[in-house]
C-alpha cells in the first residue's frame, strides 16, 4: 500500500500548529468529481442525450449547500462560490440540452424550481420561457418574461439582457427556431 513508512501507513490526519490536516488525495473529493463532470460535459460537445446522462450523474453528487451552508472564514466562502458557479453552469447545461433533445416537458417542473430558486439568473428564465413556448403555453411564457423585467427593473435598475429579449421576441413572433 502507498503511503507506508518502516511497515505503517502514515496517519491521513496530520497536525500542525495552527490544526489539522486531513490529507485525501483529489479522486476522493465529490467536489473535484463535480467540477471534472461538468468541465467535461461542457467540452464534450457530444449528442444531447449523452451530455444530459454526464450532467445527471454529476448532478445526483450535490447534496445541498457547501460545507452545509455554514459562511466560515474566507477560504471557505471563496470555494463555496466557485462550487456554487459550477453547479449553476451544470443547471444551465443540462437545461440546454434537455431542450436541444426536446425535452421541455419533461424538465418544466425541474426548470420552474430552478428558475424561483434563481430568480434574477436571466439564462433560467430564458429556458424556461422556451419550455413554457414549446409546451403550447405561449401566454405563460410571456407572462413570466414581465415578471422578470419587473423584477429586474425594481431590485436591480436593470432591463432585461439582450438573450432574454431575444427570447421574448422569438416567442411572440412565433420563429421556427422555437419550436422543436
Amino acid at each position: 500500500m502507498a503511503g507506508l513508512e518502516k511497515g505503517r501507513e502514515l496517519s491521513r490526519l496530520v497536525g500542525h500548529p495552527y490544526g489539522y490536516q486531513l490529507v485525501v488525495g483529489e479522486e476522493e473529493l465529490d467536489a473535484a468529481s463535480f467540477v471534472a463532470a461538468v468541465v467535461k460535459a461542457q467540452a464534450s460537445g457530444g449528442k444531447p442525450c449523452e451530455v444530459v446522462d454526464m450532467l445527471r450523474v454529476a448532478l445526483n453528487q450535490w447534496r445541498g449547500p457547501v460545507f452545509g451552508g455554514e459562511s466560515g472564514g474566507p477560504l471557505c466562502r471563496a470555494a463555496a462560490a466557485r462550487y456554487e458557479e459550477y453547479r449553476i453552469r451544470a443547471l444551465e447545461l443540462l437545461f440546454e440540452n434537455e431542450l436541444a433533445r426536446g425535452n421541455h416537458p419533461g424538465i418544466l417542473g425541474e426548470l420552474r424550481e430552478t428558475h424561483a430558486e434563481n430568480p434574477l439568473q436571466e439564462r433560467f428564465c430564458a429556458q424556461l420561457m422556451v419550455a413554457l413556448y414549446r409546451c403550447g403555453r405561449q401566454a405563460e411564457a410571456l407572462a413570466l418574461y414581465r415578471e422578470m423585467w419587473s423584477r429586474l427593473a425594481d431590485e436591480l435598475g436593470i432591463e432585461p439582457s439582450i438573450e432574454l429579449r431575444r427570447t421574448e421576441h422569438a416567442i411572440l413572433t412565433q420563429e421556427l427556431a422555437m419550436s422543436a
